[in-house]
């Protein structure tokens, strides 16, 4: 029986054991270990694992690294010594020990140090033996990435202790967010982790648990390698063998496949791992979608099927993410294409010899990426070195790309050097070079479209790799590939049509007349291929989608999104991974156009889908379908359903507040969700404000790792509501810090937490009777606004709200009639915003009417007021109230 199968019958025999009473369990287990010990072994690992309270995540703690409340005893230790340190704090603590930090007062000179004991009473012989393994581990590994041992022994209560270097930095993950550090940066600093690592094997050191967590960063950028509690030495240890595979030890969601199995560990395990750190530092996710929440059984069956690749998890990632890599997801998609989804894979691989051989072969492949050389994980073909040799060179120009591409199509020299006459100045540089691998290229003429799919695919995301794909133009692709169609056979239809696609989706932020017109002949070779290539037009109108998307064409999106679903809901089910990925990411963009447009109905449904469907992929506490679950409740916020969208937000925030993969910016983004939610509800502004005042706390606290719009964003929904409540000294402190925020006018979500500051500033100044200040903030924001286009619903209702602010600081001056037919043209286009927020604004108007010393308009405007806040979902009476006390000054 291979291992394979031998781990399908365990998780089968598993399954058909793990509800039995413990005795049976047992007797079903004896039975077991006589007649297949191996299988026997397998099957006990997992019942154990399921029967345990997080056994898999407790090691950390029997470790002394996990990080609990301390105890009274623990606190007792501060203020006291433990050998020649004073110790000052506690770091963090386990149910078996802490970790202080201390201040050396021996010796004559300072240093600082964080100091692991074992609690007393509770060293037990086998966690003695680990705590002093990990204390000779240390001992043996000097060097300037790993944070050194100082000092041990035992102290005066007898309890074992060692001192180690206090690195003061933040995990890696988060250093690199904090500083929005590119592709190439966070490759380099991982250059650094590697060279820790590869220490640590010289020194016949396997580490284990190697994860964002257990690498800090410094402020000079340094990083060092932490917590060698679990690490294995190589060579055995006295009476534990070589690799112990009972020793389950690992944070399971960066466990490598022979740790979940139990079999044995080595340099290949660190790899692994390795190769999951790459995916948390360069996309933000997890090759498989795993957890440390995932059942065991889910974790075993996905793993044996074949990772998400790199380039595919960054397009998944969110906006905010990708932004922290200082991209885009489809930029950050491009950077992560060919070289390095292939080197995170071979990490990846089940089989430890199919990894690489060792840290210094990865790490000279990690090298040759970031010189443009040659990569070991790419299959070394004639094609792949042809294209990396252009491009690491200078004439990896749009002109040499069209020569080669004409090369390898077939064509004669007379269209390459076509091609080159456009380029005249190059011309002597790229004949010179193309001379060079003339042979090669001809040899390589009869490979198959796949192959000139690659390397042109290859070619251009490794020029947005490099320079954001300056040296390459959208319309320089279509040339060439327009010279590949001039050869007939070369390409059929459908592959010639999938290349184009492929192209798209890499270069999609770039040349529009050039996505056009590439679109212009996709369409053609999609609908030659008729009914029997349906994946083909579902990749079509995933690209138009994306376009779309990117060109915020709400009307197309919507146009374009249900074909798409219905094309893959006739699809064979089970969806195989590439089109599950594309149904979420129709429903997700299907969602967002529809809230945008204001149809919160179809908007609610939408989403709704997009959640259910992502809770069937990941598990319903995965990091995506919270967010799914977020995106819903907003669409249910519009739809007027405050109190049902406050219910999911409430449980939403309170795993982002506890789950220990949240970030700090998925805290902030529910809490002001729920603060939406509360405040139209009666009594509900004041919880508002608890919950808002809670996330500029969290802000404050993770500010270095947030983008600069949160805290603005956060000071000024706080402030309208503090005036609201009549507090304007608060709300103006607020706004002062708020106003020092100046966005990036070419990002939306920026520019989005501009428009809210400067609306209100606008509110604030209007309740301080400061008319002339209140009108320019509204000025201000109608010019960064511009011009709304007709089918976005979102910046229509800005527009109309701030223009009926600026016109009801001109009451008193305007003539009254002018005013009038002002006002009434703005509430006429109101029409086109959904009945669930028209009342706010109708109270505004009556205002303006009232103000302008038109009564009867003014009474009229507030009933319509009121009727809207009763026609309202869910009828609070807040708003009813504000419209009937602007009837009754309006008759007064």
């Amino acid at each position: 029986m291979t291992s394979e199968q031998r781990a399908r019958l365990a998780l089968d025999l598993f399954d058909a054991w793990v509800d039995l009473p413990a005795a049976q369990q047992q007797a079903q287990l004896g039975e077991l270990a006589a007649r297949d010990p191996a299988l026997h072994a397998e099957v006990r690992a997992l019942l154990e694992a399921d029967a345990a309270d997080g056994l898999l995540e407790r090691d950390a703690q029997s470790l002394l690294s996990s990080i609990t409340p301390a105890t009274d005893a623990q606190l007792d230790v501060i203020a006291r010594r433990i050998g020649p340190w004073h110790v000052t704090g506690i770091l963090g603590s386990g149910g078996m020990g802490a970790v202080y930090r201390g201040e050396r007062v021996e010796g004559g000179f300072q240093q600082l140090a964080a100091i692991k004991r074992i609690r007393i009473g509770m060293d037990h012989p086998d966690l003695r033996k680990r705590f002093l393994r990990e204390r000779q581990i240390l001992a043996r590994l000097r060097h300037p990435n790993i944070a050194a041992l100082l000092d041990g022994g035992v102290d005066a209560d007898g309890a074992p202790y060692f001192a180690m270097e206090l690195v003061q930095g933040e995990r890696i993950t988060a250093w690199c967010d904090a500083r929005t550090l590119d592709v190439r940066g966070r490759v380099r600093l991982f250059l650094q982790v590697l060279d820790a690592v590869a220490f640590a094997h010289l020194q016949l050191v396997v580490h284990r648990d190697l994860k964002p967590s257990n690498i800090l960063v410094d402020a000079n950028g340094k990083a060092f390698l932490l917590d060698f509690g679990i690490a294995k030495l190589m060579e055995g240890e006295e009476g534990d063998g070589h690799t112990r595979t009972g020793d389950r030890a690992f944070t399971p969601e960066y466990a490598s496949p022979e740790q979940l199995h139990g079999e044995a560990i080595s340099a290949a395990t660190d790899l692994y791992q390795l190769g999951v750190l790459l995916y948390a530092l360069l996309a933000q996710s997890h090759p498989y979608g795993l957890t440390g929440d995932t059942p065991l059984r889910t974790r075993l069956t996905r793993m044996d099927g074949q990772p998400q690749p790199l380039w595919e998890a960054a397009r998944q990632a969110s906006i905010k993410d990708a932004a922290c890599r200082a991209g885009t997801p489809t930029r950050l998609a491009s950077q992560l294409h060919g070289d390095l989804t292939a080197i995170a894979g071979r990490c990846l691989e089940n089989d430890p010899k199919q990894r690489y051989d060792s840290v210094d072969a990865l790490r000279a492949d990690l090298t040759a990426w970031l010189d443009g050389r040659t990569v070991a994980a790419q299959v070394p073909s004639l094609r792949y070195r042809m294209g990396r040799f252009l491009h690491r060179h200078a004439v990896a120009s749009a002109a040499a790309m069209i020569a080669v591409l004409a090369l390898l199509a077939g064509t004669g020299i007379s269209v390459w050097q076509a091609g080159i006459a456009r380029k005249e100045a190059q011309r002597a540089q790229v004949q010179q070079h193309l001379a060079e691998r003339q042979a090669e290229l001809v040899r390589m003429q009869a490979d198959s479209s796949l192959a000139v799919q690659e390397l042109l695919t290859g070619m251009f995301a490794r020029s947005l790799a490099m320079d954001g794909g300056r040296g390459t133009s959208v319309r320089d692709l279509i040339d060439a590939t327009s010279a590949m169609g001039t050869q007939g056979d070369t390409l059929d239809g459908p592959a010639r049509a999938q290349l184009l696609l492929r192209l798209l989706r890499i270069g999609a932020a770039g040349d529009e007349a050039g996505e056009r017109a590439m679109l212009a002949q996709v369409r053609p070779l999609v609908a030659a291929a008729g009914a029997t290539r349906p994946r083909l037009l579902a990749q079509q109108l995933d690209v138009q989608l994306t376009l779309a998307e990117n060109r915020h064409e709400l009307a197309e999106m919507q146009r374009l999104a249900p074909p798409l679903l219905r094309l893959l809901d006739a699809l064979p089910h089970p969806l195989d991974e590439e089109m599950l990925q594309l149904r979420l990411r129709t429903l997700r963009s299907y969602g967002w156009a529809l809230d945008q447009s204001g149809r919160f109905d179809d908007a609610v449904a939408a989403k709704r889908a997009a959640w259910d469907a992502t809770v069937e992929r990941y598990g319903a506490e995965h990091r995506r379908s919270l967010i799914a679950r977020d995106s819903h409740a907003r669409a249910l916020i519009l739809d007027g359903r405050h109190a049902a969208a406050a219910a999911q937000l409430r449980k939403s925030l309170q795993r982002f507040r506890t789950g220990k993969h949240a970030a700090p910016m998925d805290e902030i983004s529910t809490s002001v969700s729920l603060a939406e939610a509360l405040r139209p509800t009666d009594g509900g502004a004041r919880e508002a404000l608890q919950v808002l005042q809670a996330a500029e706390a969290t802000a404050r606290r993770h500010q270095a790792r947030l983008l600069p719009f949160y805290l603005p964003w956060l000071q000024a929904l706080q402030a309208d509501l503090l005036r609201e409540q009549g507090d304007l000294a608060a709300a103006e402190a607020l706004l002062r810090q708020a106003a020092t925020f100046r966005p990036d006018p070419s990002q939306r979500v920026s520019r989005g937490v501009r428009l809210v500051v400067l609306t209100a500033q606008s509110d604030l100044a209007w309740a301080k009777e400061e008319a002339p200040a209140a009108a320019g903030f509204a000025r201000d924001g109608l010019t960064l606004l511009g011009t709304p286009s007709d089918d976005d619903n979102g910046d229509l209702r800005r527009a109309l709200g701030l223009r009926l602010r600026l016109l009801r600081t001109q009451a008193i001056v305007l003539p009254r009639e002018r005013l009038r037919a002002q006002v009434e043209a703005i509430v006429r286009d109101w029409d086109a915003v959904p009945t669930t927020l028209r009342a706010p604004y109708l109270t505004m108007a009556a205002e303006t009417l009232r103000l302008a010393g038109l009564p009867d308009a003014a009474a009229s405007m507030a009933r319509r007021a009121m009727a809207a806040a009763d026609a309202e979902r869910e009828p609070g009476t807040r708003r009813k109230d504000l419209a009937r006390e602007e009837l009754r000054l309006a008759s007064a």
